[in-house]
């Protein structure tokens, strides 16, 4: 398994131990490219897929770790595991806001580092051997459930759903409460009664609305509004109590 992974710290000492701490771990082939200035990440961090894993310093001058994790999840790229490495633990819950994969405290311990390797190993593995199949009888598509945003009712014929990707969809001739069946294990939820969400793309619950990670605006109607709060808040304290079990 390969990974491209960026390091990016104003203290050359902390950058080439993480680095050196990389380059000794076996399980995987990885690529490090190191950067001691945010800026200077920015100008080849140019679309989204450029890095598998950044390690980024809290404490830069200029640009700080928490604004250049912002600007990377704007371009967008949701899929970067952003791993943040500081001296001070009081950051650690700003991470959250970026949707930080986990915390290192300086100086970085190289067995902490290599659990949080192998875990991204092991939900990279599951990832690309689990996948959904929606057919119907014009095609058949092979999906993976963490690439699917949100799925609703076709608006240019009501027979069809639509299944939403980040800048793409698909048309399929299956009825909404077949396809909730097969992703309800997934962690979607209805949000409107003919729209379903993947909560891992969930940002905001309103009162009327939702909103996605992408900025997608969605309709939540009354009846939902309880158990779509309730499901956010279940999924974000499992992520969060994930991340714990490395602390």
């Amino acid at each position: 398994m390969q990974f491209n992974i960026a390091i990016c710290d104003d203290d050359p000492t902390d950058a080439n131990t993480i680095s050196e701490y990389l380059k000794d771990f076996s399980a995987a082939e990885i690529t490090i490219s190191i950067f001691s200035d945010a800026r200077e990440l920015m100008k080849t961090y140019n679309h989204a897929g450029a890095f598998d894993i950044v390690f980024l310093d809290v404490e830069m001058p200029v640009i700080d770790g928490l604004i250049l994790a912002k600007q990377i999840r704007l371009i967008p790229d949701y899929d970067v595991k952003i791993i943040f490495v500081s001296s001070y633990p009081e950051y650690m819950q700003r991470s959250f806001d970026v949707q930080a994969y986990h915390y290192l405290e300086k100086p970085a311990e190289k067995e902490k580092l290599y659990m949080i390797l192998e875990h991204i190993i092991n939900e990279k593995c599951a990832k690309n051997d689990q996948k959904i199949i929606f057919t119907d009888k014009y095609s058949t598509h092979y999906i993976r459930p963490d690439d699917l945003y949100y799925v609703d009712i076709d608006r240019s014929s009501y027979r069809n759903i639509r299944l939403h990707f980040d800048d793409d969809s698909i048309i399929m001739h299956i009825k909404i409460k077949d396809c909730e069946k097969i992703l309800r294990p997934f962690n979607f939820i209805y949000v409107y009664r003919s729209t379903l969400v993947n909560l891992k793309y969930l940002h905001i619950v309103g009162s009327d609305s939702v909103t996605l990670v992408n900025k997608v605006r969605l309709k939540l109607s009354r009846r939902h509004v309880q158990h779509v709060q309730e499901e956010y808040v279940r999924y974000n304290a499992e992520i969060i109590s994930n991340k714990n079990k490395f602390l």
